[in-house]
């Protein structure tokens, strides 16, 4: 299994689908960036053949320290197609190449130390900030003195974001946020003053992900429930999927209408929105709650990491193919799965897209 050894859980990392390289934050919250050349990787099946049988890699991983300047602690990074942004518990922001590992610069507010950068999400030239405050806050990456916008969207701290690119005439490029109170604050860019605030959803949402050509925003909860809102009418809420037995770590799209979710009790699972429906449990289950989760559908490529410390790439092309084998999927959950039999309830695992 290809994994690299962490040694703290809940650190943040993001995988570069096109240059194959990884970068994380180590328990000692430095960054390091991995070098995966396709050729010297093997990457195994998320629902292999025979379950019974370990593999791993062939070759070691290079493995490369960048070193950021100053005392913070780094708590998340995300990336764009030149550099590397990582946000620590002072609230800066540090910028660094790719391609060489320096830091190319580094923005913050100096009178104020206290408000941790918990989020990142980047967008062309735009960094979206997400903060322990519940403020969110967009610099452009050009010339970032000061950030271009700066409101408060929750009243608890920043769990996720998400932008919505532009579908018609009508629409703006949108920034939306989840916040640990419970709601949904949607921005849109060169039109608001303010964000508006989605009812609450009555829990902490932990994650968030666009189904349906992004008419349909799903917010993963504490309490496992999948909670939906449509585009625009964020007065209410749209639907409620349950099933899940503990609360979601993350999630992603898997294809127009399905998700794949990432659970506390270490559990994949893949559900279809609208009809909802747990369509089953994928891959071994993990020994501890699953922290994150990145599907690059081009390459096939499932990025994983957990509370064992570990970040762990499969090969996830089983995810689009229709005809998958019920009975490999069964003897996958029975190999390693017993122990996670009372929180995986009754489920049932069968074909990932019959009865869609």
């Amino acid at each position: 299994m290809a994994s690299i050894p962490l040694e703290l859980p809940s650190i943040d990392f993001y995988y570069d689908f096109l240059k194959k390289t990884l970068f994380y934050i180590s328990c000692e919250r430095k960054l390091y960036c991995v070098h995966v050349e396709q050729d010297n990787l093997y990457l195994p099946s998320l629902v292999p053949k025979d379950s019974t049988v370990a593999r791993g890699f062939c070759d070691t991983l290079q493995v490369n320290s960048v070193l950021l300047d100053g005392p913070e602690n780094l708590l998340c990074v995300v990336g764009s197609a030149e550099n590397v942004f990582v946000g620590s518990t002072s609230g800066t922001i540090f910028q660094v190449d790719k391609s060489s590992g320096e830091t190319v610069s580094q923005w913050g507010f100096e009178n104020k130390k206290d408000d941790a950068a918990v989020v990142l999400k980047s967008w062309n030239n735009m960094l979206v900030v997400g903060y322990d405050s519940g403020r969110v806050r967009l610099w452009d990456t050009r010339q970032a003195r000061k950030p271009a916008y700066s409101y408060r969207g929750h009243e608890d701290s920043v769990t996720d974001i998400t932008v919505r690119e532009p579908r018609d005439t009508l629409d703006l490029t949108t920034v939306l946020s989840s916040g640990g109170e419970g709601t949904v604050s949607v921005f849109e860019l060169r039109k608001s003053s303010s964000p508006i605030v989605t009812e609450s959803v009555q829990d902490e949402i932990t994650c968030l992900s666009w189904i349906k050509n992004d008419s349909i925003l799903v917010c993963g909860t504490l309490e496992g429930d999948l909670m939906m809102f449509e585009w625009r009418l964020w007065d209410q809420l749209l639907d409620n999927c349950k099933g899940h037995p503990d609360a979601i770590g993350d999630m992603c799209s898997v294809d127009n209408d399905t998700l794949l979710t990432g659970s506390d009790d270490g559990l994949l699972r893949l559900v279809s929105i609208h009809p909802n429906k747990m369509i089953g449990v994928v891959g071994l289950p993990f020994e501890l709650p699953i922290e994150k989760i990145a599907l690059d559908p081009i390459s096939k490529t499932l990025v994983c990491s957990s509370h064992d410390c570990f970040i762990t790439c499969f090969d996830a092309s089983c995810l689009y193919e229709k005809d998958t084998s019920t009975d490999n999927m069964k003897d996958v959950s029975h190999s390693k799965g017993k122990k996670r039999k009372a929180a995986a309830g009754q489920e049932t695992i069968s074909s990932f897209f019959e009865d869609l």
